[in-house]
């Protein structure tokens, strides 16, 4: 890995550290590890719930109380401050980490990305 990218993911690894968001975060550090995805693609992942994790700080929402609506409305703070195409790798990031949540039963709440696609400027990315 690259210093770049090791500083980069340092970075949320340190300023989650010690929250309830790091062992979430560090379980899905190890999967992506295993899954052999490249330096840059675990970067984007890990910068991305780092953004996600300081709104549910600045808007005092507890981690396991994360909801679809609360996606949403994270979701729609975005728009206009970011691209679509921003938006959207933020949305694929978080529907990969809470799909892994779920999938390895660290997530006991219906998954908060059920329902929430792409937006609509981006065709291709559709998932």
């Amino acid at each position: 890995m690259n210093a770049c990218v090791m500083n980069k993911i340092q970075k949320v690894e340190d300023t989650f550290s010690g929250t309830e968001y790091e062992p979430y975060l560090q379980a899905f550090k190890l999967d992506n590890q295993l899954r052999n995805l490249t330096d840059k693609t675990h970067e984007c992942y890990l910068e991305r719930l780092g953004y996600l994790f300081s709104y549910l700080q600045e808007s005092n929402t507890q981690f396991s109380e994360v909801e679809r609506q609360t996606i949403q409305t994270y979701i729609m703070s975005l728009k206009g401050q970011v691209s679509d195409e921003t938006i959207n790798g933020r949305i694929r990031a978080y529907r990969r980490f809470f799909n892994f949540l779920c999938e390895e039963g660290l997530w006991e709440q219906d998954n908060p990305m059920n329902g929430i696609n792409c937006n609509i400027s981006d065709p291709e990315r559709q998932i």
